[in-house]
Order: C-alpha cells, then structure tokens, then sequence
C-alpha cells in the first residue's frame, strides 16, 4: 500500500532555512561594504591621533586606609498582647 504523499514532507522546512541563509548572506555583504560595489573606495582603518596632552603623572605618595565594618542592630519593639481585654 502506498501513501500519496511520498515525499519526506520536509520541503518548506529545507526552503525555510535556506532563505534564512540566503537572506543572512545578503545582509552581510550589504553590512560590510558589499565589496566595493557601492562605487566609493574601500575604507581604511585609521589610526587615533595622538594626545595633544601628556597623560598626569602618577602620585608619588600612596596613603593605606582602614574601613570598619559595623553592624547595626535594628530597635526591637515588643508588642504585648492584653488577654484579659477579651
């Protein structure tokens, strides 16, 4: 007995991701210039310019400091409950 549809059944699934791959291709080569494509010439990485500034120089002195750590309890209120008020 044979079934009419006799394919795997997972052609939208190869066609899916092949537009998938497709469209991620285009997208890269639009992103990165297209490979001169685009008429203009390619651009060149340039390097930063130099500080016009010299840099502070560092402290001659360093000073230690100690942080204590303190805890702080918080005010305890006692709540008495009156039974003979019932």
């Amino acid at each position: 007995m044979t079934d009419g549809n006799s394919g795997s059944g997972n052609g939208l699934l190869y066609f899916m991701v092949g537009a998938l791959c497709v469209a991620v291709l285009v997208g890269g080569f639009v992103m990165f210039g297209g490979g001169g494509m685009t008429g203009s010439s390619p651009s060149t990485a340039q390097a930063p310019a130099a500080a016009s500034t010299p840099a502070p120089a560092a402290p001659t002195e360093t000073k230690n400091i100690t942080i204590e750590k303190k805890t702080v309890q918080p005010t305890r209120v006692i709540i008495e409950h009156d039974r003979d008020r019932h």
